[in-house]
């Protein structure tokens, strides 16, 4: 569960203004910032992600409709950027407890402590989301024991949250 202080700096590091956010990550430059409007309940959203070449750079867009994907495809036609590995993930997916190993007893896959978005960019992309979504992340805190952990996971179950609906919890 995020405590006061991390939400404070979440503030800080994502600065709502006039209907959204304004992201300034070190992958844009200093003439770029990333807008993104707030959350709307019912929308699916999308991270996109890739190299560009032109640049030497890694892009990370967070939180982009479907819509907003085919402008930043249209974006990187129009202006001949060159790119590769370009990756687009539903947020819902990255926000998801990522699959451990298999386990025999159970015959499924156990659940890792982190999301899929902690496992394949890191914990400040999982920042974003908590405050974008207004919902903790699924992963184990810091400060929390495995054991608190898997209780709130328990919890968040029974109380139906989407993001465990189809999850078997094997721990």
């Amino acid at each position: 569960m995020p405590t006061e202080l991390s939400h404070i700096y979440q503030q800080a590091l994502y600065p709502k203004v006039g209907g959204g956010y304004n992201l300034n990550h070190n992958q844009y430059t200093k003439n770029e910032q990333l807008f993104v409007p707030y959350f709307v309940e019912g929308t699916e959203y999308y991270f996109v992600d890739y190299h560009d070449r032109d640049a030497c750079r890694w892009v990370r867009t967070p939180s982009q409709t479907f819509e907003d994907v085919g402008k930043i495809i249209n974006f990187i036609h129009k202006n001949d950027i060159e790119v590769d590995n370009f990756r687009v993930l539903p947020e819902a997916f990255l926000s998801k407890l990522k699959q451990g190993d298999w386990c025999e007893e159970h015959n499924s896959y156990k659940l890792d402590t982190i999301t899929n978005r902690v496992y394949l960019f890191g914990g400040r992309e999982e920042g974003f989301a908590e405050t974008f979504f207004s919902k903790a992340t699924l992963s184990k805190g810091t400060e929390e024991t495995r054991e608190e952990w898997i209780e709130r996971i328990t919890q968040l179950k029974e109380m139906g949250d989407i993001r465990l609906k189809y999850t078997s919890l094997v721990f």
